[in-house]
């Protein structure tokens, strides 16, 4: 996917894959959920969830 390869360009394969699948299932969730529930996409939570979860899986050096 693009964002395992995102992700590959800072991180070991297996951890791409990992941080990748996470994220889109991540996002996944965001738009199922607002579907769900009828309301629109709360925009400023879901970047920072997703900003979140991108800062916990890359390197800090």
């Amino acid at each position: 996917s693009n964002l395992v390869s995102e992700f590959r360009r800072e991180l070991p394969r297996q951890q791409a894959q990992e941080a990748g699948y996470g994220l889109a299932a991540l996002i996944d969730g965001l738009w199922l959920r607002a579907a769900l529930s009828g309301k629109a996409l709360d925009k400023p939570l879901a970047h920072s969830l997703t900003r979140h979860f991108i800062t916990q899986h890359l390197p800090t050096d």
